[in-house]
């Protein structure tokens, strides 16, 4: 009986040494992370910033101290030589009594330099002929110098003085009667309908008058005027 016991003894403490052995040899188990602590609401993180903005355009630099910007052309451009003429309708006087005539035509030739923007040097050759169907013609002559002033971008007067002549003319074009020349004076005003840098077309009243040996003439153009420059 006492064997028994020692023996059931015995038996117990070699299985609990085998036991703690095994426990022994096992790997212990890695540790958890902990859980990640929930932020109460008010702690919340903040909501990433917003992308940044885009930078600001700025004006170009301004040109050196010293240095000025380039004036911008004028429009049109009247510098130097021009040249141009005029077309249109006319209208002949002698003595303030309109000579009756089938066709009456005015034309203009001009040529000369701009001193400026705003004024025109020119000479001028003018005529006004009044001529019936198949029959002669009258026609009075002006040369002479002119200016225009512009008296606005569109708007100019136009002045000048010259010398006048009277001409009669056969149905062939040649001169069957002329007077002697004399002095004569030209006015008129003008607008720009169109312009360009270098061009003009404008509108034009133009009239020059001259007196012969006692009895006047005077011509008067309507024209549409063409100006280079």
């Amino acid at each position: 009986m006492y064997k028994r016991s020692l023996l059931k003894t015995f038996t117990f403490v070699a299985l609990s040494v085998v036991s703690v052995n095994a426990f022994a040899d096992e790997p212990a188990p890695a540790p958890q992370p902990e859980p990640y602590p929930q932020q109460p609401e008010s702690r919340q993180p903040a909501p990433p910033p917003p992308p940044p903005a885009y930078a600001p355009q700025y004006a170009p630099a301004p040109a050196p101290y010293g240095v000025a910007a380039p004036a911008p052309r004028p429009f049109p451009d009247r510098d130097g030589f021009t040249i141009g003429f005029g077309l249109g309708a006319g209208t002949l006087s002698l003595d303030d009594d309109t000579v009756n005539a089938d066709t009456s035509v005015g034309i203009s030739l001009r040529a000369g330099v701009a001193l400026s923007q705003n004024f025109l040097l020119q000479g001028v050759l003018e005529g006004t002929r009044a001529q019936a169907d198949g029959g002669n013609a009258l026609q009075l002559n002006f040369a002479g110098v002119q200016g225009t002033f512009y008296v606005h971008p569109r708007f100019y007067l136009v002045g000048g003085l010259g010398v006048a002549s009277l001409e009669l003319l056969d149905k062939n074009n040649e001169v069957i009667g002329q007077s002697k020349d004399s002095g004569a004076a030209l006015l008129g005003v003008g607008v720009e309908a169109y312009q360009s840098s270098g061009f003009a077309l404008s509108i034009e009243l133009r009239g020059f008058g001259a007196d012969f040996d006692g009895h006047s003439a005077t011509g008067g153009n309507l024209l549409v005027g063409f100006q280079w420059f």
